[in-house]
């Protein structure tokens, strides 16, 4: 309740996103809302690079799914997210 609009849009966008991927386990509703929390703790307004690279652990709880999107892969798919959200 305490994100911004923007933030939630971001995030649900990335979301999307990942569950496109081939992961082990994609995101469900859980780890969506585990992932705002942690963002509003951080006291953050909207996604970036930083922010999606420190936490990917808390959206994605599989260690393959965190070794096959850290980097490049990651960046792409949050540029794409924050580009339509």
């Amino acid at each position: 309740p305490n994100a911004t609009e923007r933030l939630s849009q971001q995030v649900t966008t990335l979301v999307q996103r990942l569950r496109k991927e081939e992961l082990y386990k994609v995101p469900g509703v859980s780890e969506t809302i585990d992932w705002v929390s942690a963002l509003v703790a951080l006291d953050r307004q909207s996604l970036d690079p930083e922010v999606v690279s420190d936490t990917p652990g808390v959206v994605l709880k599989a260690k393959e799914d965190l070794e096959t999107l850290r980097g490049q892969k990651l960046t792409a798919l949050l540029t794409d997210a924050i580009a339509n959200s």
